[in-house]
């Protein structure tokens, strides 16, 4: 399971993610669970490349695959 949150994202902020953290804790869903990705925004994408997923993104989900 992976649930990610952005750091600058204004439409859903980790902080409105927590209760759905703790239920996939408590429901035993699997790592790697939520991933905070600094510097990004709801749309995920890189700054520098609005076309490119940002490279936060990308390695939370190869940690993902590799589970």
């Amino acid at each position: 399971m992976l649930l990610t949150c952005g750091t600058n994202d204004a439409q859903v902020p980790c902080a409105t993610t927590n209760t759905l953290t703790t239920a996939l804790r408590h429901a035993h869903a699997g790592r790697p669970g939520r991933v905070t990705l600094p510097a990004v925004d709801h749309l995920m994408h890189d700054p520098d490349h609005p076309d490119r997923l940002a490279p936060p993104v990308i390695d939370a989900l190869h940690r993902l695959t590799r589970h």
